[in-house]
């Protein structure tokens, strides 16, 4: 692969300026009569040298706000200038409040190039024990291209960044993209997230995106509103085309119910008098609670009717609408579809006209969440 070996000869150029600085940092100790002096930043330049070298990171571009040493107390230098610590080759220490290195790179290279061989260790292990700051921030502040502020490439069967955290794992801003995540394997997901709480959520951007004529969408990207409903756009432009998944106001996931129940039938009892409400309970047919049927379609018929007179069906609990959804007449058969809201454990049909005296079957066929 290209970007392999690109990367391959990035890291031979490393090892060369890093034999470069190990001869150095032999000549100056030959040279040394006496502890070295600090340079500005707070570590002295054979103490940086020393860090760098044991790191294998080339000089040149390389900017540290180091409060302590390369070197950890108690730690014994190798010969070849590098400090064996047991679990890690270099650490370094640092009170600086914006960070323990940083480094710069004026050319085209990158400023960090690091390569992992290790079967069960990462390329890169970064850790923030202090609360309320990121573990790793990382900039680009090149400008006209699409080259990314941290690029990770996996050539192994694990993950190309696996980042955990108390409350945000990554936080990415961008123009285009403030995290993007592809696999190239066969069965590779582009991005997985898991938590206790939730995998993923999305925060609000204003305005319902088809009114949106500003803005330039693709297929594919999906936001929510500020009132709380989630879009997805299905067709490029400006704003494109869109349709709503789901919001506040409507309905969810589309339920079937095969075959149709007989809910409710007055003929059993008495038929509904004139004015008369009476709630038909959905609970033993579907979940009434919490995230389980918001509206229910349902086939009414009504039935020996001793005059003329309509039906309203409504939400159970709820004020009247004062809207039709039957009208029948004396000794007439009449059936019509209705959708309508649940609440409080099902639906309410009430009677209206002067002589509105009926009898009322009820069959749910279907229900949305």
């Amino acid at each position: 692969m290209e970007g392999i070996d690109d990367l391959r000869a990035e890291v031979e150029a490393l090892r060369a300026e890093v034999r470069r600085l190990r001869a150095e940092l032999a000549a100056s100790r030959a040279d040394a009569s006496g502890p070295p002096a600090p340079s500005a930043g707070g570590v002295s330049r054979r103490g940086l040298l020393l860090g760098l070298a044991g790191a294998g990171l080339g000089a040149a571009g390389a900017t540290a706000g180091l409060g302590a040493t390369a070197s950890p107390a108690g730690a014994a230098p190798l010969s070849d200038g590098t400090t064996d610590l047991g679990d890690r080759l270099v650490e370094w220490t640092s009170s600086n409040p914006r960070a323990t290195l940083q480094l710069r790179n004026s050319g085209a290279g990158a400023p960090l190039a690091v390569v992992g061989q290790g079967d069960t260790n990462p390329a890169v292990r970064v850790e923030q024990l202090a609360p309320g700051q990121p573990a790793l921030t990382v900039r680009q502040s090149a400008r006209g291209g699409t080259t990314a502020a941290l690029d990770v490439l996996s050539t192994s069967d694990g993950n190309g960044v696996t980042a955990r955290a108390n409350v945000v794992g990554v936080f990415g801003v961008g123009e285009l993209y403030g995290l993007e995540g592809q696999s190239y394997a066969d069965g590779g997901v582009g991005v997985a997230a898991g938590g206790p709480k939730a995998a993923l959520r999305l925060k609000p951007l204003g305005e319902a995106p088809p009114g949106r004529t500003t803005v330039r969408y693709f297929g594919g990207e999906v936001l929510v509103d500020d009132t709380g409903a989630v879009w997805v756009c299905v067709a490029p432009g400006q704003p494109g085309t869109w349709r709503q998944l789901a919001s506040p106001r409507s309905a969810g996931a589309f339920h079937l119910v095969d075959p149709p129940q007989r809910v409710y039938d007055s003929r059993s009892a008495t038929p509904l008098g004139p004015g008369e409400a009476r709630t038909v309970a959905l609970g033993p047919f579907l979940d009434t609670g919490p995230g389980g049927a918001q509206a229910v379609l349902l086939n009414v018929t009504s039935t020996g009717a001793a005059g003329p007179g309509f039906l309203t069906v409504h939400a159970a609990g709820r004020e009247n609408p004062g809207t039709t959804s039957l009208s029948f007449t004396t000794a007439t058969d009449v059936t019509a579809l209705v959708v309508s809201a649940v609440g409080e454990g099902g639906v309410t049909l009430r009677t209206g006209g002067p002589g509105a005296t009926t009898h009322v079957a009820v069959d749910l066929l279907a229900w949305w969440a």
